[in-house]
This record gives C-alpha cells, structure tokens and sequence, in this order.
C-alpha cells in the first residue's frame, strides 16, 4: 500500500471514530438532562410539600402573633403581655350577680403590662343573648399604669342561663387582649337604691314557695354614715341586719300568701314592697 493510501486510510478511521465518540456523549448528556428533568418534577414536589410547610409556618407565625382565644367561649382572643383585666374589689360582693330587677354596676380595672401601651378601644361583648353591657368610657388613654371602667349590665326578664358571661376585649395598636367575667343571675333580687320615693326595684316581686329573696343594697354612705339599709317584713317574722353597701341580705318564704316588707334608708327614708308568694 502507498503511503498516500495509508494517510487516507488513517483520516477515515479518525473520522469514525470522532463520530462515534460524539455520538456516545450526546447520548449520555441527552440521557442525563431527562434524569435532571425528573428530578426536577420530584424537587417540584418537593418544593410544594416546603410551601406547604412555609404556609403552615407563616399560619403558626401569624398564630404567634395573633389573637388568641382566653374566653370560655372562645369567641375572642388575646395577645398576651399587653394589658390585664380585674373586677375591682370582688371580695365587696357576696356574689357577682346580675338580675333583671336593676342595671348593675361593676368597675373593670385595666392594668397595663406592656408599656409602649398608651390608647385602648373597649368593647363588652355578653355571650348570653338578652343581656346588654355598656362600658364607659369606651377609649382612654392611660395616664398611669391603671384605668378604671365603668361596666352597666341589664338583663332581660327572659333570660334562663344561670350563668352570664361578658367578654371584655380591648383593641391597642399592639394588638388585642380580651378576659371574660362570669356573673352569677339572679332573678329574685330586689334593689335597695337612693332614691326620692320608692327605695326598691321592684316593689312587687312573685316568688313561689320556698324560694329565696334577696335585697341588694345599692346605697353609698356619705360622710356623715347616711345611707345604712335595713330590711324589715311588717309581720315581724323577719328582719334584716343593718345593711352597707353591697351587702345582700336573703330570706325563704315558707308558706304562700302576701308579705309586706318595709325598706329605710338612714337619712333619706322609707318605701314599702310586696312579696307574692304562690
């Protein structure tokens, strides 16, 4: 063979070869971009099971900072750390109650814990439906580390639930905090008030045997220890201590009939009521 058919020879042979070495690396990139495709589906997967998880963190991140649910009804929340509520001096009162007799009064003591607190919006919610709460004021700004509400519950005569709660939520650019205070309901409850005839709400009250009633006393002592209650049934089968404010003073009516009782209060009078018992 000649060297010329050598040379020719040789360059086919390169020739093939390359050809064939282009081919094996096309086929095995080739091979590999599927691989990297399907990985990328399965990573896309992957990628929603994280976004699952980031929309499951940012839930429980906005759970964090959120409010969260204090009341038994859990119907309102709290952040907690802003502010804290207290019924001012509870131990005043028997019982906390409310009855449809009279709008009651109680003071919501609000303290803040947080100091970057200042303005507060105030709402009172009843979970109890006939039951109105009014707060008063509804917004303050706080002067001091504690502010005191005014709290006026009425309760409609219809009302049955021998337990009514208020949930006190309070709204600060902070975030929200709320509690909620359970009142005992009394129905058999008459109101001794200051007043400038009639001293009692109501001044007739149906009972049935064996229940109890109750007179609340209203009345703030002045000064010169006017205002002091007592309780008198004009058939002398009972009578009541000397009464203060806030005090609550019961008595059970054995037999039916009608009871007159006779209500005075040191300073300003006297007013009389009627107990029907059925």
């Amino acid at each position: 063979m000649t060297n010329s058919a050598a040379k020719r020879l040789t360059l086919v042979a390169a020739v093939v070869a390359v050809a064939i070495v282009s081919v094996a690396v096309f086929t095995q990139f080739g091979g590999r971009t599927n691989s990297q495709v399907g990985s990328s589906t399965t990573l896309s997967s992957s990628t929603n099971s994280p976004v699952g998880s980031s929309t499951t963190e940012s839930s429980t991140t906005t759970s964090s900072t959120q409010p969260r649910s204090t009341s038994s009804s859990g119907s309102v929340g709290q952040t907690p750390g802003l502010v804290e509520f207290g019924l001012n001096h509870p131990e005043l009162y028997h019982r906390t109650f409310v009855t449809p007799s009279a709008m009651m009064n109680y003071t919501i003591i609000i303290s803040r814990i947080d100091m970057e607190v200042t303005n507060v919006a105030l709402s009172a919610v009843p979970t109890v439906p006939g039951v109105t709460a009014v707060l008063n004021p509804k917004e303050f700004s706080f002067p001091g580390i504690q502010e005191g509400v005014n709290l006026q519950i009425s309760v409609d005569s219809t009302v049955s639930s021998p337990i009514v709660s208020i949930d006190i939520i309070a709204i600060t650019a902070k975030g929200v905090a709320s509690q909620s205070f359970a009142f005992d309901l009394l129905k058999e409850v008459i109101v001794v008030y200051q007043g400038t005839a009639d001293f009692a709400k109501p001044t007739t009250l149906h009972v049935n045997v064996a229940q109890r009633v109750n007179w609340f006393d209203s009345v703030q002592i002045d000064d010169e220890d006017n205002g002091f209650v007592s309780v008198v049934l004009t058939d002398g089968s009972a009578a009541s201590p000397t009464m203060a404010k806030y005090d609550l003073w019961s008595y059970t009516f054995e037999k039916p009939g009608t009871y007159t009782y006779k209500v005075t209060v040191l300073g300003y009078g006297g007013s009389s009521g009627i107990i029907v018992v059925a």
